[in-house]
């Protein structure tokens, strides 16, 4: 799908590429940053028009969800579906009800699959968070993970570009890290 969106977008400067595919609830920041530096974008800049595109939906999400959701439960299919989903949805996010805004800030904040703008929004939708409280948390939880993912990235970049026995011991150091990170965020869950 990323591919597709590269190809589809390879026409345009890369810091439009990067800003429309971090807008897209598939691709978001956590790929439009990687990309972005890929193309030999500049890291801060990936980072601005990465972080800037993922914001873009934010607000109009906030505003449109709860219209969105009343009308789609006005049709028996989908009401059906959509019970079930924001059943699973309440059922995961009881960190997120547990601490509020501050959870919501940390659910978008970590850079994982599922984490992002779109599922903040609807998270934040789902709990009832204030929507001022909801758009400062997606807010700096959005910088957070777009830091996160361009020192990453750009520590990946460096690695493969070094030579073969430093990126041996930088790949086991971010290893190691990252299942410390994992460790750390499924021990914050179960709290």
């Amino acid at each position: 799908m990323t591919d597709y969106l590269v190809d589809t977008l390879a026409g345009l400067p890369v810091t439009w590429q990067v800003f429309l595919m971090s807008i897209i609830p598939v691709t978001e920041l956590r790929a439009a940053i990687p990309i972005g530096i890929l193309l030999d974008l500049a890291p801060l800049q990936a980072f601005f028009w990465g972080v800037l595109g993922n914001l873009v939906p934010v607000i109009p999400l906030l505003v449109g969800l709860p219209f969105g959701y009343r009308w789609a439960c006005k049709i028996p299919f989908l009401q059906k579906f959509l019970t079930g989903f924001v059943a699973r949805c309440r059922k995961k996010g009881h960190q997120v009800e547990k601490y509020g805004a501050l959870g919501l800030l940390f659910f978008v904040a970590v850079p994982l699959p599922g984490t992002g703008v779109w599922t903040g929004c609807f998270v934040a939708f789902l709990m009832g968070i204030n929507f001022y409280y909801a758009v400062a948390a997606i807010t700096l939880g959005t910088i957070l993970a777009g830091i996160t993912v361009t020192l990453a990235s750009e520590g990946v970049k460096t690695i493969f570009l070094s030579n073969l026995l430093f990126q041996a011991e930088l790949l086991g150091l971010l290893l190691i890290v990252g299942i410390l990170v994992w460790w750390g965020y499924k021990w914050w869950r179960r709290r």
